[in-house]
């Protein structure tokens, strides 16, 4: 697949916290007239597109850090894979902070976690069968659900929000060095090889 310049993974980047604002504009609307289901839905996809944020922000600095290794076909699939992004999302938030203990089997518990949020997701915008009948997904997700989806969307946000601003400022002067050095600070470095390579 192309590859991108930096620019277009600037774009991209400020595209998908750009796009990730309106969804949960739209579901705040959607809340207000009692629709539920699809609430929980954009929310859902509001989160993959921070997902991307992360996503094109590792692409950048890896441009810069190790430009020959930058694989662009897995690039564009994590790009649109939804539990790629989802899985990447839920794995900054326990990187930078949740109290979460990385255990060994953290990638297969956040597999596990990732494909129980794209059930609920499919549950929220397709009629299914669900424990023997046939639901429209109103009859399965109620305000209280809803209230939640929208205010955890709301707070992955204002995280995503803040953090990318400090990533701008950082993306501007990086080099391989304070890349590799912000990487092992973080002791997030094997764990993000590790996250790479099973996507």
């Amino acid at each position: 697949m192309k590859g991108l310049t930096f620019n277009q993974i600037i774009e991209g980047r400020r595209a998908a916290l750009a796009n990730a604002r309106q969804l949960i504009q739209e579901s705040a609307l959607l809340h207000d007239h009692g629709h539920w289901a699809r609430v929980v839905f954009l929310c859902q996809i509001a989160g993959e597109e921070l997902g991307k944020v992360f996503l094109f922000a590792a692409t950048h600095m890896q441009m810069v850090a190790e430009p020959e290794k930058v694989k662009w076909n897995k690039v564009w699939k994590q790009l649109t894979s939804h539990k790629a992004k989802s899985k990447l999302m839920n794995h900054m938030e326990d990187l930078l902070i949740s109290n979460r203990e990385i255990q060994e089997d953290y990638l297969t518990v956040l597999d596990g976690e990732i494909s129980e949020l794209e059930i609920g997701k499919q549950k929220a915008l397709y009629s299914d069968l669900t424990e023997n009948r046939f639901f429209v997904p109103s009859q399965l997700f109620n305000d209280e659900m809803a209230t939640n989806a929208l205010k955890w969307a709301r707070g992955r946000l204002e995280f995503v929000t803040s953090y990318d601003s400090m990533l701008e400022v950082a993306l501007k002067s990086a080099t391989k060095e304070s890349i590799e050095k912000a990487a092992e600070r973080l002791g997030a470095a094997k764990l993000l090889e590790r996250l790479r390579k099973r996507n």
